[in-house]
């Protein structure tokens, strides 16, 4: 689960630079994803409120395809962002260290509120903050979060463990 944001970054690199990359979004109309001479690829792709089915097409010049397929879900509960690496930057093929924030607390002013416990990055840990005036925890991964090691697009998953027994990601 993520929490309340309209966007998600999407980079990857492809092996031919003529191949197509599409994303499409809930069946929405594809969003072609051009490549750069690197053939690194990336674009900021919309999110619906809920549950987003997110489908990222490649097409080789003789046609071949394949669908990477995942689930996003855009949820109110709580706040959340990756600070760094920079928005829209592409990794260039080294691990690296992640920042961010997350609200202190989930569900704040309800029955089920909670505290945010701990924070992993693609499971590795992060060191926690204080809080801040705006009542979010900052994050710093303990050492560089790994990339994808088939080359294909790396998704940061940010799990937060809060102290009402919610594990959101």
């Amino acid at each position: 689960m993520m929490p309340d944001v309209a966007e998600i970054w999407v980079q990857g690199r492809m092996n031919d630079t003529n191949a197509v990359v599409t994303t499409t979004v809930n069946d929405s109309p594809p969003i072609r994803m051009n490549a750069r001479d690197d053939k690194a690829f990336g674009y900021l792709i919309p999110l619906d409120p809920g549950t987003n089915s997110l489908v990222i097409t490649a097409t080789n010049t003789a046609g071949k395809h394949n669908d990477y397929r995942f689930t996003v879900v855009r949820s109110r509960g709580y706040r959340g962002a990756i600070t760094s690496p920079e928005f829209g930057s592409f990794a260039e093929g080294q691990p690296q260290i992640v920042k961010g924030y997350v609200s202190e607390k989930i569900d704040e002013g309800t029955a089920t509120e909670g505290h945010v416990l701990s924070v992993f990055v693609n499971g590795v840990p992060t060191v926690l903050g204080p809080v801040d005036r705006d009542g979010n925890i900052s994050y710093e991964t303990v050492r560089p979060v790994p990339l994808n090691p088939n080359g294909g697009p790396t998704a940061y998953s940010v799990q937060v463990h809060w102290s009402n027994d919610k594990v959101k990601q």
